[in-house]
């Protein structure tokens, strides 16, 4: 067995290899940056306004977007007459 082979040039394909660089990082506001270095991101993440991630400042559903039982609700009983 060959192995895999690159689609251009029909030589074997290289493995792959992270590379946490440049990379973007999300501020409260919406704004993006991106990042070259660890000095960088290091002074981003001083900031709490900046995250890896733009879901780290979503705002969790409110309660009345929680789907709504179609179940009837139990009916209190009349106060007894005395």
């Amino acid at each position: 067995m060959q192995g895999i082979l690159s689609r251009r040039t029909a030589e074997p394909a290289k493995p792959y290899v992270h590379q946490p660089y440049p990379s973007v990082r999300y501020h409260r506001s919406g704004a993006t940056k991106l990042v070259h270095s660890d000095e960088e991101h290091e002074a981003l993440t001083a900031d709490p306004d900046w995250d890896d991630t733009p879901a780290a400042f979503a705002e969790p559903a409110p309660e009345s977007a929680a789907p709504k039982s179609k179940a009837k609700k139990a009916k209190a009983d009349p106060p007894a007459a005395e």
